[in-house]
């Protein structure tokens, strides 16, 4: 039996923000879902307090769009004598005096978890992925009013590295808080799983915040999954939360609550959707029986490890990669690798590839400015075909030379995609968009201790080059500096126009 006694209740899928780095409450959001009879809801809450549950949650999603529903069940539990806590996570949007006033008259603990994750304007329009100027205001009066007619409010930061982990930043924040009387502020590590894998570079470790604050942070607990701190000589506490899923499946049992829908489903494990257990067929003990055994086997097989999550820098590999258009000469492609050859490039192995290419669908600022592009890719080595990888390209100008950074995940096994369609409709539907297919055939060479590769895209017939360092044609090919130039980037383009 899972040791937290709370419930997070899923109300619905809807919601009018668009974060980039949104983990989807381990649910499929995209998926409609029916949402089951107010009634019936209100007595699966009761069947959980009969079974010792106290906390109850309601997430979405954004819940508030399930408002009246939340407002009836907290009458009629007031009404029966129930008063279990409950939490309301919202990004405050929706938060009116209606809601307000049910909440204060709700006879037990109640308080919103708002998700902020910053403190203006700007970082936070761009971390919604949302241009509706003023929104943040609104948010923020919402929350003023909360704490006026004394109902807490917790406000949850995940922390994104680059846009919100700065120490002058957390500073802010702090300030913030105490300016606006927030009881409490929530900092979480980035979820990184296999649909988020291309947001790696934003994952920061939230431990690091007490490591900026030594002086300012006294700690009060400690906690399996998250330490709890007091700022200075306030009354602001700061909880510092690691991903449980990080931590592996072994802990779940300790510090994982119950997740269901509204729908009427229960999911045991946060990132495989794909058990989640149809509470109709069982009563709740069946049920969460049935998914403790699930957890308990999942610890035995990944123990401190986890099926989907990024957990350590291991399973990261980052190269540099210069990618250069090469001009194609009056030979086909396997007659110049042959006279590459003669020339004592050594041909080390030829593989061939489809990859393609993916970028939000929303416009993203950084994604343009650095022409970020994330690839899903299927090879063969020599004529033996492997899975899909996935890899995320950033282009970088420095010293002079453009290269890309490209990150790999490696050494994960279940990282690698068995189903491109499947894992494309689950991952990337409503979220991601495929600017490209291209079909590669590359010969990997090695000259004078240097490995590059040439590359014929199949399609249009046009070549490049790769090589982890600047190239140098005259030093390494002999080839003219005029028959090698450009980038990844500008290649993509030119075969956008050709296609």
């Amino acid at each position: 039996m899972l040791s937290e006694k709370s419930w997070r209740i899923s109300l619905t899928q809807r919601c009018n923000y668009k974060c980039f780095f949104c983990h989807e409450e381990g649910s499929v959001m995209s998926k409609e879902r029916t949402v089951i009879d107010e009634d019936v809801l209100y007595e699966m809450i009761l069947e959980g307090i009969q079974n010792g549950f106290e906390q109850f949650n309601f997430t979405g999603g954004e819940p508030l769009y399930e408002k009246k529903i939340i407002i009836s069940l907290l009458k009629k539990l007031a009404a029966e004598g129930k008063t279990p806590e409950i939490t309301i996570g919202t990004n405050g949007t929706m938060i009116d005096d209606l809601l307000l006033d049910a909440m204060k008259a709700y006879p037990g603990k109640i308080k919103f978890n708002c998700s902020m994750h910053a403190v203006d304007e700007e970082t936070y329009l761009k971390i919604i992925s949302l241009s509706q100027k003023g929104i943040f205001n609104h948010v923020v009066g919402h929350i003023q009013r909360a704490v006026e007619i004394e109902i807490p409010v917790k406000l949850n930061f995940v922390l994104l590295k680059g846009i919100n982990n700065s120490k002058e930043y957390i500073q802010k924040i702090f300030d913030f808080a105490i300016e606006k009387r927030v009881q409490t502020l929530k900092f979480l590590e980035l979820l990184i799983t296999d649909k988020l894998i291309y947001l790696y570079d934003y994952y920061y470790e939230v431990d690091s915040i007490a490591a900026m604050f030594p002086d300012d942070l006294y700690l009060i607990s400690n906690e399996i999954k998250r330490n709890v701190y007091r700022y200075k000589d306030t009354d602001l506490i700061i909880e510092l939360q690691k991903c449980p899923c990080k931590m592996g499946c072994n802990t779940c049992q300790q510090v994982a609550g119950r997740m269901l829908t509204s729908d009427g489903y229960y999911f045991p494990c946060f990132t495989l959707v794909n058990n989640a257990i149809k509470l109709d067929q069982y009563t709740q003990k069946e049920a969460f029986a049935k998914g403790d055994q699930l957890i308990k086997t999942m610890g035995r097989r990944y123990k401190n490890g986890s099926p989907l999550i990024i957990q350590k820098i291991q399973h990261i590999k980052k190269k540099k990669e210069y990618y250069y258009e090469v001009n194609s000469t009056d030979q086909n492609f396997e007659s110049w690798c042959g006279v590459l050859k003669n020339k004592g490039a050594n041909l080390v192995m030829k593989r061939t590839f489809k990859e393609i290419y993916f970028k939000p669908q929303m416009p993203n600022e950084d994604w343009d400015k650095n022409q970020m592009i994330f690839k899903v890719y299927q090879n063969t080595y020599n004529g033996y075909k492997h899975n899909h990888v996935l890899a995320f390209n950033k282009l970088i100008e420095e010293g002079g030379h453009i290269y890309t950074e490209v990150t790999y995940l490696t050494e994960k096994e279940d990282a690698r995609i068995d189903d491109y369609e499947e894992f494309v409709k689950k991952t990337f539907e409503k979220k991601m968009e495929i600017t490209m297919e291209c079909n590669w055939e590359i010969n990997f060479f090695e000259y004078k201790g240097v490995p590059f590769s040439v590359g014929e895209h199949l399609e249009s017939g046009m070549w490049t080059l790769l090589c982890e360092q600047p190239f140098n044609s005259e030093e390494l090919l002999g080839l003219k500096s005029s028959n090698v130039k450009t980038n990844l980037i500008s290649f993509l383009e030119k075969l956008k126009l050709k296609n």
